[in-house]
């Protein structure tokens, strides 16, 4: 009696063990697969980054040596603007809907104050210039001098882009960074009634 008990209680310990590496192993696998696919959204974060920074300096690339008030007298060359920002701003929300919190730890992941800004900031000021070029009004624009500053507002961040794209830097931004890092630098009124609750004390 007591040898078979003895033969249970190894078969019972022996069961008891392989359950435990059966769950070691498993507890591996999952970690080694979440891993992974953290590292893939990561380095899909940073491909669509890449993209954004590209896109966005394109636009006042292919403008080449001509002045930009000149190059965007026409209707056309406002909707190229447009459309180019419209899609470099897709590929960096894409950027933030994949970058993980083990890339950014105690780190928002927010873009909103900053696609606030550029789309309903200054496009919205870009499509209404584009209106009054393509109705061919009498008269001239009676917000020209906000449109320059809008234009030389967008080319601060195309420079600022580029630069980070030449310094191969795909790393993801949030508002907080674009904040610190070229808010300061943009002339245009604009800035303050589309991107808010940031200041000098709360970054």
């Amino acid at each position: 009696m007591r040898k078979n008990s003895k033969m249970y209680g190894a078969a019972l310990l022996g069961a008891l063990c392989i359950l435990i590496i059966i769950s070691i192993s498993f507890n591996v696998y999952q970690y080694k697969t979440l891993n992974s696919e953290r590292n893939n959204y990561n380095n899909l974060s940073e491909n669509y980054m890449k993209n954004h920074e590209l896109t966005f300096s394109n636009v006042f690339a292919l403008m080449g040596n001509t002045e930009i008030m000149e190059y965007i007298k026409t209707p056309d060359h406002v909707s190229e603007v447009i459309e180019g920002i419209l899609t470099s701003d897709l590929y960096y929300l894409a950027s933030s809907n994949f970058i993980t919190g083990t890339k950014l730890p105690n780190k928002s992941t927010s873009t909103l104050n900053t696609r606030y800004l550029i789309e309903n900031g200054y496009l919205a000021e870009l499509k209404s210039y584009r209106t009054y070029l393509s109705t061919k009004q009498d008269g001239p624009y009676e917000d020209f001098n906000q449109i320059s500053l809008v234009m030389k507002d967008l080319q601060t961040i195309s420079s600022w882009l580029k630069n980070k794209y030449e310094n191969h830097d795909y790393a993801f931004y949030n508002d907080r960074d674009f904040y610190r890092e070229v808010y300061k630098d943009l002339q245009s009124n604009i800035k303050k009634h589309y991107f808010s609750g940031f200041n000098t004390e709360n970054t």
